[in-house]
């Protein structure tokens, strides 16, 4: 209840406080009537009902408010997430619908930024050693598709989108031994050989 999100409705920009939204700015946006003032939303039975559940829904020693009145420059009545949504649909159906789908929207974006920007908490990490058993640790990208060689065999063998001939195969050992070589000093370049003492007819030698 308390995390919030930039929010603006049309060309109105809902000023924030404490983790509330302006109503005053949301009665602008929505067209500014006098019947849909917040101070006539607060005090409406239906709204006092679910600011008690929200009170009872949380820490009562978390210091989180509903709502709150403040007088200035930035003067108003803010509320929470919930009591925003409520007012919306107490102003009309139409409106409600446009300030769920701008909450949904900026959401959608802040998560789509976490993505792109992973902490160091929840990103993944490459541990490897050499054949000097020097360990390196590099991040994988977030969007890296990760796989460990049994999982990679069974999605080979089973989804039509990653099969391939075998005549592929060596061209693609060769692509592999070819990175490994350019990555690693002084390895040896594995060929690629045929014949039939090799399963399938292929394999690698060093």
């Amino acid at each position: 209840m308390n995390q919030s999100t930039s929010l603006a409705i049309g060309e109105i920009t809902i000023r924030q406080l404490d983790g509330l939204y302006s109503l005053n700015d949301l009665h602008r946006a929505s067209g500014g009537e006098v019947r849909h003032q917040p101070a006539l939303f607060i005090r409406h039975d239906q709204t006092k009902a679910l600011i008690t559940e929200i009170y009872e829904s949380v820490d009562s020693n978390a210091g989180i408010h509903a709502f709150k009145t403040q007088r200035g420059a930035n003067g108003g009545t803010y509320a929470c997430r919930e009591l925003v949504i409520a007012y919306a649909a107490w102003i009309a159906p139409a409106f409600h619908l446009k300030v769920i789908r701008v909450f949904l929207d900026a959401n959608a974006t802040k998560l789509d930024k976490s993505a792109e920007a992973p902490t160091f908490k929840n990103r993944r990490w490459l541990v490897g050693f050499d054949f000097d058993g020097k360990e390196s640790v590099s991040p994988v990208p977030h969007d890296a598709f990760v796989l460990t060689v049994p999982e990679l065999i069974r999605e080979l063998r089973t989804n039509d989108y990653l099969t391939f001939s075998r005549r592929d195969l060596p061209e693609i050992i060769r692509a592999c031994c070819d990175r490994m070589a350019a990555e690693i000093p002084g390895m040896v370049h594995p060929s690629v050989v045929k014949g039939p003492d090799v399963d399938d007819g292929m394999g690698m030698i060093i």
